[in-house]
């Protein structure tokens, strides 16, 4: 009966860690797979070359803040503009009215080379007044330490024992009962507004919190003397496979380019170029999907598809896998995958346990050739571009052992039949480790420019998958 349920294919990277296609990254040259999973040991690291600012997109040195552009401190998204108001220029927000106290003067008439200095020298204005605030409040901090401090030096017999606190507790007690009409005329002066939280369309304290509260309460200006905020840079990060740089390789596997607007259509050339080099491995390993599912009486039938993403053949064939888990801080093999990322889409987290090395019953294939991929565009043209074979079609899972069923040009189906005897506990589902061999020299693979060893018959690269599924 075929099932509904899902099931995902896992590439395994060196360190052992199980993950999506998409997250994997495959070096130049290299017979390791790498991931952006962040558990340990890491396969990756990373590293900044360069941050620009999301406002003007201009690429700037790896520092905090862009020394050019400026939040308003009531809106906080909100972009200051510059403007010229009697003869000075200030900072604008052209959403909520603000502006600036702090202002540059310029003459009548100025032109745009004139605002333009100004404009630096306001923002530099801006940086001081923002460094003599930052000064104030960190003197203001060591002043209430201080107190503190010197409060705690006192002797606590003394000044704070349980008598004297309850000695004052009775006088403040007797003195509101003594006066009850003058406390009843306080309590009816204050207006105190309420917010209903169940009201999703009260807006009555709508612009009164944000984050220019921070300026306004802490170092209490008005809100006519806020200061600007910074507009904090993005950082342009590189990634490299910590196995590469073990072995003294460069290992990138992703580099932005310095430009954050090259590669975008506005520009001439280079439409769609946004890195300057990108190692992902949905370019370059084949890509293994879960076609169907057909449960047995006591064995599960999977129908993958395997397909060539090169723009050149691929040999390959399946065969059991040595795989047996992560390690753990001890650096003993567990057999448990918990928080296992199994959908980068739907961002799907699994608790995968695999099979004993006694069920997994699974025999080598034969090697099957895939041809070079062809433009997905292309074969909208062609009227048999979507067709499948009729094997394919037409399987229903009755097979007793792991076999190829069908291929049609860079495609290819395998059936793989899975036995159970344990059986499953909460919350847990079961996964099978498999091994793609990828055959390497005679035309295969030669995009990915990895050096054959020539002292075998037959080099083949090696690829541990994880097949899981929904129990």
């Amino acid at each position: 009966m075929t099932s509904l349920k899902k099931a995902y294919v896992l590439y395994v990277d060196h360190q052992g860690h199980p993950a999506p296609l998409t997250e994997c990254f495959h070096a130049t040259a290299s017979r390791r797979l790498s991931s952006t999973l962040q558990r340990f040991p890491p396969s990756s690291v990373t590293s900044i070359d360069s941050a620009y600012c999301p406002n003007c997109l201009t690429s700037q040195d790896p520092v905090q803040y862009c020394n050019r552009c400026q939040r308003c401190p009531v809106c906080v998204h909100a972009m200051l503009q510059i403007m010229v108001r009697d003869n000075h220029c200030v900072y604008e927000c052209a959403t909520c009215q603000w502006r600036s106290a702090i202002s540059v003067p310029v003459v009548e008439n100025a032109s745009k080379v004139e605002i333009a200095r100004a404009a630096e020298d306001l923002c530099l204005q801006a940086k001081e007044a923002r460094q003599v605030a930052d000064h104030k409040d960190l003197f203001s901090e060591r002043k209430i330490r201080r107190e503190i401090h010197s409060l705690r030096s006192f002797e606590r017999e003394k000044d704070w024992s349980l008598e004297i606190l309850e000695a004052t507790l009775e006088t403040k007690r007797k003195q509101k009962s003594s006066f009850p009409e003058e406390s009843s005329k306080v309590e009816s002066s204050l207006s105190i507004q309420r917010l209903d939280l169940e009201d999703e369309e009260d807006t009555r304290f709508e612009g009164t919190i944000g984050a220019w509260q921070w300026q306004a309460l802490v170092r209490g200006v008005h809100r006519n003397d806020l200061l600007p905020l910074p507009v904090p840079l993005r950082a342009r990060r590189s990634r490299r496979c910590r196995a590469e740089l073990a072995s003294g390789r460069p290992g990138i596997l992703v580099k932005p380019k310095v430009n954050p607007l090259e590669g975008d259509s506005s520009l001439r050339t280079g439409h769609g170029q946004w890195w300057r080099k990108d190692s992902s491995a949905i370019h370059v390993i084949p890509r293994v999907r879960v076609m169907k599912m057909v449960y047995q009486e006591q064995s599960i039938h999977f129908l993958l598809q395997v397909t060539n993403p090169t723009l050149g053949l691929i040999r390959l064939r399946w065969s059991p896998s040595p795989y047996c888990g992560e390690e753990d801080w001890d650096g003993n093999v567990t057999l448990l995958l918990p928080h296992l990322l199994v959908d980068t889409i739907t961002q799907e987290i699994w608790h995968v346990r695999l099979l004993e090395a006694e069920e997994r019953q699974f025999e080598t294939t034969e090697i099957i050739e895939l041809a070079s991929a062809e433009d997905s565009l292309l074969e909208l043209s062609h009227s048999s571009g979507n067709q499948v074979p009729e094997a394919v079609s037409r399987w229903s899972g009755t097979s007793e052992h792991t076999q190829w069923i069908a291929q049609q040009q860079q495609d290819a189906w395998l059936e793989v039949v899975v036995k159970i005897k344990a059986a499953m506990k909460n919350n847990e589902h079961w996964a099978i480790p498999l091994r793609m061999q990828v055959e390497l020299g005679n035309g295969s693979w030669e995009s990915s420019l990895i050096q054959q060893d020539t002292s075998k018959e037959t080099d083949w690269v090696d690829f541990d998958v994880v097949l899981t599924w929904e129990s």
